[in-house]
């Protein structure tokens, strides 16, 4: 009796479906899929295949706990980027490209870059050994992570914390200038002084450009006047002054002493109808007529009276910025990091600079670019032209942070030297603000990895990201009914359109840990990037910096500067009187033109 049933009940299934399928073709079926379709006539996007994904990343145990006691350390000794959290299995496991490649991070605030991204990947490159630097607007990324690394992985932790000057190792803004300054004293090499050269004009453009720096407009002249100015005075400190004064400040110091106050005529200036000069000028005209720092300053110094003074105020203005004695702290006390140190040794850099506080942003954008360009120095020694091991940099707020003047230049020419870089963005506009749009699409297209997520909801940026992701060719169509009652037609008509692989409000609403891969030369694919604690990282080492003393800050003076550059170039003391046979009325005059003690 109950197959009776059974056979019956599929009878009426098996009506009620063929009933169905009758009801359907006969009035057309709304409910038409946008299947992919076609050769690729609107687009050929896709998501990448689990064999794609396997045959482009490398899929690895991640095992933090492990890492720190020393054991199952990865086999990975150039590092890689951590760009996905692989679930379903028993272990953790991490997707990672050990490829030389920049990634770019696009996320808005709260997206968890920080959290999510950053401290998975800081894990794995201290188990991997790599030095590394990452920028920080809170400190919360040195006191969670400078610790785990001194204490687990032997680095050496470097604190630059902008926030709290009395607890942080010392920058000076000079360092470079003074060391290759130095090594040409020693050596002779002219290398060595060009490169003192370039890193001071280097410094005082920095200065001089700060945030906000619209090109100067009509009044450009005094802006580049006051950088060769401020380039020239920080070559003169670094030369002449003493152990402990070469640094920003004094910089400050020596150009408003030297510029402060004017001598009255002297005799022969009275006599030969000569404007009185300046200490500066008076400075500077004791240097050889060949030295750098003569023709540095020489647009602000071989101008109309008014134009120079302008000249002056702007150099003081911009150096303002540094007069803080907390600030001091940091500015004046020689570098505690060391490039060398860095690319071959295992050392963690950690900048912290206040988001609120626009004055000092550019301070970490000649820091980083100060350690990047050295970098490049250490990778080109011995004609390597490569680093033995890779370095990082992980940029958090790079979109906040003032332009770097060298920053394309970072992009194209840091991956062929084992310096890899991870700009991590709240918005495109970021970029195209500060760099321009050619600028900006330049770092873009240099970064080969893209990781995007957590879009606000009036982002443009997911519109961008869509267009990025390409369309794919999809089958649509429509359905169109007529007739009465008792008898009813429908038509149904298909066609091959174009869909995006992944619209805006797709993106938008994308779940909380899921993010968007690209990769050049691969398809996307959809990743999981989830809280440090669900990786298995333990933030159990705080690290605080100790409260340093207030250290005394020595200072550069006018009469010491004056007293060395005469002490290295005494034949200009003084000089011997000159005769010049002038012209007039037909006779020969001679008048004598003597250079007194007074003039310089």
């Amino acid at each position: 009796m109950p197959s009776t049933i059974a056979i019956v009940l599929s009878i009426v299934a098996v009506a009620f479906l063929a009933a169905l399928f009758i009801s359907e073709a006969v009035h057309g079926n709304l409910n038409i899929k946008a299947r992919t379709v076609g050769d690729g006539q609107y687009g050929t996007a896709r998501w990448a295949t689990k064999q794609e994904i396997q045959e482009t990343y490398d899929d690895i145990s991640f095992e933090p706990q492990l890492w720190r006691k020393g054991k199952h350390l990865p086999d990975e000794p150039d590092g890689a980027a951590v760009l996905g959290l692989l679930e379903g299995r028993g272990d953790i496991r991490a997707r990672i490209d050990n490829s030389d490649s920049h990634t770019l991070i696009l996320s808005t605030t709260g997206g968890r870059k920080t959290t999510g991204f950053l401290y998975p990947n800081l894990e794995f490159i201290c188990a991997c050994g790599c030095s590394f630097l990452a920028t920080d607007t809170k400190g919360d990324v040195f006191r969670d992570y400078a610790g785990i690394a001194q204490k687990y992985y032997h680095y050496i932790p470097y604190i630059i914390d902008l926030r709290n000057p009395t607890r942080s190792h010392g920058f000076n803004l000079l360092h470079l200038v003074n060391k290759y300054t130095d090594l040409f004293k020693e050596t002779g090499d002219i290398t060595y002084k060009a490169r003192a050269e370039r890193y001071a004009k280097i410094t005082a453009k920095t200065i001089v450009r700060m945030e906000g720096f619209d090109g100067g407009g009509q009044n450009a002249y005094f802006y580049d006047a006051a950088e060769g100015l401020i380039a020239s005075t920080i070559l003169l400190v670094a030369e002449f002054c003493g152990y402990g004064e070469r640094h920003i400040v004094s910089v400050f110091k020596i150009v408003q002493e030297l510029l402060q106050t004017k001598a009255l005529p002297s005799t022969s200036d009275k006599a030969n109808n000569v404007k009185p000069k300046n200490e500066y000028q008076k400075l500077i005209e004791l240097l050889p007529a060949e030295h750098k720092a003569r023709w540095l300053a020489g647009a602000a110094l071989n101008t109309a009276e008014s134009s120079m003074h302008s000249v002056m105020s702007t150099a003081m203005s911009r150096l303002l910025s540094f007069i803080d004695s907390e600030l001091e702290q940091i500015l004046c006390f020689d570098s505690d990091v060391d490039a060398e140190q860095f690319c071959n040794g295992h050392t963690a850099v950690f900048i912290v600079f206040p988001e609120e506080d626009a004055t000092k942003h550019f301070l970490v954008s000649l820091f980083v670019s100060q350690l990047y360009n050295e970098s490049l120095v250490v990778a080109n020694q011995d004609g390597k032209n490569k680093l033995d091991k890779r370095v990082y940099f992980y940029l958090d707020e790079f979109g906040t942070l003032p332009k770097f003047d060298n920053a394309e230049q970072m992009f194209t020419a840091g991956k062929s030297r084992n310096i890899l870089l991870f700009p991590m963005i709240q918005s495109m506009e970021q970029l195209h603000k500060n760099y321009g749009r050619e600028g900006g699409e330049i770092i873009i297209d240099c970064c080969t990895n893209a990781l995007f997520g957590g879009f606000t909801p009036l982002s443009k940026g997911a519109e961008d990201v869509s267009r990025a992701l390409g369309n794919q060719t999809v089958m649509s169509g429509s359905t169109s009914r007529s007739g009465s009652f008792e008898r009813d037609s429908s038509t149904k008509s298909l066609q091959m359109i174009q869909k995006p692989l992944m619209t805006a409000e797709q993106i938008r609403t994308m779940p909380e840990n899921q993010w968007i891969l690209t990769k050049t030369r691969t398809h996307p694919l959809k990743t999981v990037l989830k809280r440090f604690d669900e990786w298995g990282i333990k933030l159990d080492t705080p690290f605080a910096m100790p409260e340093n003393a207030t250290r005394t800050v020595r200072y550069a003076s006018r009469e010491e500067l004056k007293a060395a550059v005469l002490a290295r170039f005494p034949h200009k003391e003084r000089m011997e009187p000159l005769d010049i046979t002038s012209l007039g009325s037909g006779k020969s005059a001679r008048r004598r033109i003597t250079f007194e003690e007074e003039d310089i």
